[in-house]
């Protein structure tokens, strides 16, 4: 009965040891979450933010994003990409393209009116294409049965008639236009 239990012994004092000298697996430490503190949205950013197509978005690869108003700071949005939800600044470009830029700088949303682009800005790329909100499927639907137009389908215009009236003003004016001389003379 000793012979059979020696064998026994030295298994468990084997495991024991082995057991003893496996290196843990190191807990990963998730930083906690700083509190967003956003500046009140001015008012181009507040019409931009008007103009934002809101709800679902059917992406290829059957990927998906979900845009929604956030709820505690007016003028700004919420893209839901997979599980990860991103707060944006609406911005109108010069082209009548918008962008909503993540407020962390992480991700762009680029909205335009037959489609919408997720970027990460940080690691330059793609993050999905072809994301088409109802809307933007109206859209695509009417320009297929319209007639041919020349041009790339860009809205220049689209961007001076959301925007504040002084900025309007102030694009409007001549480049080449004297200033007013400081109070050195110049």
């Amino acid at each position: 009965m000793t012979h059979a239990l020696i064998p026994l012994l030295i298994l468990l004092t084997a495991l024991s040891a082995n057991a003893q000298g496996v290196p843990k697996k190191p807990v990963r430490r998730v930083p906690p979450l700083v509190p967003l503190v956003l500046p009140p949205a001015p008012g181009e950013q507040l019409a931009a933010a008007a103009m934002t197509y809101f709800g679902d978005y059917a992406c290829e690869f059957d990927q998906s994003l979900l845009v929604s108003l956030n709820p505690r700071f007016d003028g700004y949005i919420d893209v839901r990409f997979g599980k990860q939800l991103h707060t944006m600044k609406p911005v109108l470009s010069q082209t009548g393209a918008l962008r909503l830029e993540d407020v962390r700088g992480r991700l762009l949303l680029l909205q335009i009116g037959v489609k919408s682009m997720l970027f990460d800005v940080q690691a330059g790329r793609r993050l999905v294409d072809e994301c088409v909100h109802e809307r933007q499927a109206e859209n695509r639907r009417a320009i297929a049965a319209a007639p041919p137009q020349p041009g790339l389908g860009i809205e220049p215009g689209r961007a001076t008639d959301a925007a504040a009236p002084e900025a309007v003003t102030a694009a409007s004016a001549p480049a080449s236009a004297p200033s007013a001389p400081d109070a050195t003379g110049r």
